[in-house]
């Protein structure tokens, strides 16, 4: 193993010959080092750029809210969790007793009940079936709608770039080194608990009252 990654070129629409390159350079990172990084590239790139730059802006407005309005997106006063708010004071510190000076927006990719169902496994329990739809729901009629909306649509651009140029071809790489057919570990992975569980996260680090 080791702390610098390779960095794994990629963009969309890859000829057979650059594809067969960059499974191998996949396979040997993975080998080597344990992990990489993806160098995306092209108009996708820079399009993704704009998009995730977007997203940025847009949560900004929501860190701009007073206290008050961000507490009632908190997963304690909500009954979903597609968007919520994890105020200062209540992120832990992953080493030691202490909490961190920041606070987050934490947006799944917001979806319908209907359209969850549709991407669901149908041998899914019911309670599982319903925490799908808990954890892709989003507020239904937000206190802050001026800067809750406008995140919601950049949350979803986000997430449709990301699985149509990062997450998809991975996937289909991943597949192809195990020799796999190129949907399997998409299908496997789709809607999963573990793919619920994937969020993206905005952290903003205010000045600490201490210095």
């Amino acid at each position: 193993m080791t702390s610098t990654a390779p960095i794994v070129l990629w963009h969309h629409g890859l000829s057979r010959s650059h594809k067969r390159r960059t499974l191998q350079q996949i396979d040997r990172a993975l080998r080597e080092a344990g992990w990489f990084c993806v160098s995306l590239s092209g108009l996708h790139a820079e399009r993704l750029a704009a998009t995730v730059g977007g997203c940025y802006q847009v949560a900004a407005k929501f860190f701009e809210l007073d206290e008050e309005q961000r507490s009632r997106y908190t997963e304690a006063a909500q009954e979903c969790f597609g968007l919520t708010y994890t105020p200062l004071g209540a992120e832990p510190q992953y080493e030691g007793s202490s909490a961190q000076h920041v606070h987050s927006i934490n947006a799944r990719e917001p979806l319908s009940a209907d359209q969850c169902d549709a991407l669901l496994p149908a041998e899914l329990e019911d309670g599982e079936r319903e925490l799908v739809h808990l954890y892709h729901a989003w507020p239904a009629n937000p206190v802050a709608d001026a800067a809750v909306q406008p995140l919601r649509a950049m949350v979803s651009s986000v997430w449709a770039a990301l699985r149509a140029h990062v997450c998809t071809p991975l996937l289909e790489a991943f597949a192809a080194l195990l020799g796999l057919e190129p949907d399997a570990l998409a299908k496997r992975c789709s809607m999963r608990r573990s793919d619920n569980a994937s969020l993206l996260r905005f952290l903003e680090y205010p000045p600490s009252p201490t210095g």
